[in-house]
């Protein structure tokens, strides 16, 4: 299921679900189009009332599209790298536990930093190493 396919269910949901929701449909979003508001109709599933799930702004290269519950503490983030690909503006790496750098965390390359470090790789070495990897991104 995408990203986009999820929101549709998420909407048509809160369209069905609006008026017990929200108190009559007004959406409960702000005038100035800042945020979107959807109604999960959670009660179906756990015996909960629907929540509002509002939409928070994203920073310029954040990978997650995230969202909080209204009147709740915390957030809740889904990275959507399958159905959109944020890859011209991703600005992420990846080292991982067996020394293994990933420059792109939706791909499988890597390059092995542990190897050069045990081949007597120096500080600087290392540093080109990653910048050339980074180069390829």
């Amino acid at each position: 299921l995408s990203y986009a396919d999820m929101m549709e269910r998420i909407q048509s949901d809160d369209a069905a679900h609006s008026s017990d929701a929200n108190g009559g449909g007004d959406g409960g979003g702000g005038d100035d189009g800042t945020s979107i508001v959807d109604t999960i109709p959670l009660s179906s599933m756990q015996g909960l009332p629907p929540m509002k799930l509002l939409r928070e702004e994203d920073g310029p290269n954040d990978t997650t599209k995230w969202w909080k519950v209204a009147g709740h503490v915390g957030r809740v983030g889904f990275i959507t790298s399958m159905s959109e690909h944020f890859c011209g503006t991703c600005n992420r790496m990846r080292i991982t536990a067996d020394g293994q750098l990933k420059v792109c965390l939706f791909g499988s390359a890597e390059v092995s930093l542990r190897d050069a470090m045990r081949g007597g790789a120096s500080d600087d070495d290392l540093g080109y190493i990653v910048r050339a990897a980074l180069g390829k991104k």
